[in-house]
């Protein structure tokens, strides 16, 4: 082997142990390139509308590593608005909105309603009821701004309230008659009477006569709430007389309501005038009605 090969060879494998050792050194002193070579840099966290991102690069030679904070976007990618507690008179609701990428909550106060009658004070024990009937549409005031809470309820306003209460479809024109000598055709309860009437919910006075401007009854009310449930839940509701045993006016309810009256004393829908009275012969004022029928309401709910 000639000398100058021999020089050569020896060049040659210095030179790899130097570049060895370069190499070595910075792959343990990472960032000692006169000159990095980056690599592309790759998304290792996606930034979205609140959270920050995070993207990293490395040297090809050395392999040294870089980081970069990808800023969150601040711009949420809203839902659509949806109704987490229904406003009412007396207390304010709330919507609400989530982001579809983040999950991030956004709420708005819905403001109380507005209590549309001047007559109906939101402190007193009608408000509650008088104001779900309105709501409802089972029940309206007598003029804009009054309910004329005071007010007698008549027998052809109850069945109407019955039948609203039911969704019945009145415009049909199968009920534009009348199977009572006192109710005319073409009234506003001719076929709110008929309805009732056809689905065994109104039977008359007697004498072919329905009496549909006597003003209502407790015992009557009690008779008309009872075939509304059965109406509504298919079933007979089930009585007890014993839920009436303890009123000394026991005795003033007719026969023909006495187990009407037993289940709606008895469920809640409708209390004693006193402690120790049912009074079922006395009549019902507007705001009396309208706790009855709120009554019914939770009764519906809880069966």
């Amino acid at each position: 082997m000639s000398r100058s090969f021999r020089l050569l060879a020896a060049f040659l494998c210095a030179a790899a142990v130097l570049c060895s050792a370069a190499a070595s050194s910075f792959a343990e002193e990472p960032g000692e390139c006169d000159r990095h070579v980056w690599s592309e840099w790759t998304v290792v966290c996606q930034e979205n509308c609140s959270r920050d991102g995070l993207r990293v690069r490395s040297c090809t030679l050395c392999g040294f590593e870089e980081t970069e904070i990808i800023p969150a976007t601040g711009r949420h990618t809203w839902g659509s608005w949806k109704t987490s507690a229904e406003p009412t008179y007396w207390e304010n609701g709330l919507d609400k909105r989530i982001c579809l990428v983040c999950g991030a909550v956004d709420t708005i106060s819905v403001p109380v309603l507005e209590n549309p009658f001047k007559d109906v004070k939101l402190d007193r024990w009608y408000s509650r009821p008088v104001l779900f009937c309105y709501n409802k549409g089972y029940m309206v005031g007598t003029s804009d701004n009054v309910f004329s809470l005071s007010a007698p309820v008549s027998r052809a306003m109850i069945v109407q309230i019955m039948a609203r209460i039911a969704g019945a479809e009145l415009t049909d024109n199968v009920y534009n008659r009348s199977e009572f000598r006192d109710v005319p055709v073409g009234r506003w309860y001719t076929r709110a009477i008929e309805w009732a009437r056809v689905n065994g919910m109104a039977s008359g006075t007697g004498n072919g006569l329905f009496d549909p401007d006597d003003p209502i009854t407790r015992q009557e009310l009690a008779v008309f709430m009872y075939k509304l449930a059965k109406h509504v839940t298919g079933s007979a509701p089930s009585y007890d007389l014993s839920a009436i045993a303890g009123y000394l006016d026991r005795g003033e309810v007719a026969s023909w309501a006495a187990k009407q009256m037993s289940w709606a004393v008895a469920n809640g829908i409708m209390h004693g005038t006193t402690p120790y009275h049912l009074s079922p012969q006395i009549t019902l004022t507007r705001a009396q009605v309208a706790e009855v029928i709120y009554s019914l309401h939770l009764y519906f709910i809880e069966t």
